[in-house]
């Protein structure tokens, strides 16, 4: 079945960033090497989304940092569940990585992170100091109408949802830590699949000219590339007091998985962490064991997809 997609096409997007009042409008960069390497990457973007085996809708929110892209599934009486996608990976092609949690009854959303291959989020640089990755996921939280700006800034009695569940892969997963460090409200547990920004050493220039590699595409044709938020320290996430899961890669090549679980537990208070038998970027059925393993953590955790 082929889903369906309200999907803008890139040039649409010019000019029209969203931000929201109080923050200024930060220029735009330009992402692409070339039209023809935009228009090869959003191509690809289409292709993927439109051999989901399930239907998606596309939504786009404000945000301090333009306009966010939003790809949403599921059911819309799950729980909701937000995914936070890997580096190159934005969109339709992690959405093709999270057809169990759709099939599971979870309402997933799934936001583009900006300045990424094929987003279709307003090319508008995210700064990663002082949490603007956190701040910016907030909100797109807000525009989702899926958390309040504060704790108790809702008022309960209205029908606030329950804070979302979140899912955040490599890249994702330091857009996940950020959020739990600026809005730990926001985030009714937390599942991390090889996020970055924990390893001690991560961000050693051997690891990245390695990674270069892995997305051939996408290198081939940005010239821009966003940067993730610095390595977390003890401190930071002590305002979490949610639910935790890690899934690590033992042959990681941004650090060695046991290294990483043992700096996840020590950073996230009560986080279960688990060292797989596999390299930074699992493998399809690699990532869909994860999938399970999350799925599996949140039943246990009471956070299913019934409400």
């Amino acid at each position: 079945m082929s889903a369906s997609s309200a999907v803008v096409a890139p040039q649409a997007l010019a000019g029209t960033a969203g931000t929201i009042a109080g923050h200024p409008k930060r220029a735009p960069v330009k992402v692409y090497d070339s039209p023809a390497g935009e228009a090869a990457l959003s191509a690809h973007y289409d292709e993927v989304l439109a051999a989901l085996p399930f239907p998606t809708q596309s939504r786009f929110v404000d945000t301090r940092d333009g306009r966010a892209h939003v790809l949403v599934a599921g059911a819309e009486a799950g729980r909701a569940l937000v995914v936070w996608h890997g580096k190159g990976f934005p969109g339709a092609h992690m959405m093709s990585l999270c057809g169990k949690l759709v099939e599971a009854g979870y309402r997933v959303y799934l936001p583009d992170e900006p300045c990424d291959a094929g987003s279709r989020s307003d090319p508008i640089p995210v700064d990663p100091a002082n949490h603007g990755w956190g701040r910016w996921a907030l909100d797109v939280l807000q525009g989702l109408g899926l958390t309040s700006a504060a704790p108790g800034a809702a008022d309960a009695a209205a029908g606030t949802p329950p804070a979302p569940v979140h899912m955040g892969m490599s890249f994702g997963g330091a857009v996940t830590l950020d959020l739990m460090a600026v809005a730990p409200h926001a985030v009714g547990a937390a599942a991390l699949i090889v996020p970055i920004s924990v390893h001690p050493e991560f961000g050693s220039t051997k690891a990245t000219l390695k990674m270069i590699w892995q997305l051939p595409l996408t290198w081939r044709h940005l010239r821009y590339a966003a940067m993730g938020p610095p390595v977390f320290r003890p401190g930071q996430l002590d305002g979490f007091d949610g639910p935790a899961l890690a899934l690590l890669a033992e042959f990681d090549i941004f650090g060695d998985g046991h290294t990483t679980a043992t700096a996840a537990k020590k950073l996230i208070p009560g986080c279960e962490a688990h060292v797989l038998p596999m390299k930074h970027a699992p493998t399809a059925a690699q990532m869909d064991g994860c999938v399970d393993r999350v799925i599996a953590f949140l039943a246990d955790k009471r956070l299913g997809p019934k409400i």
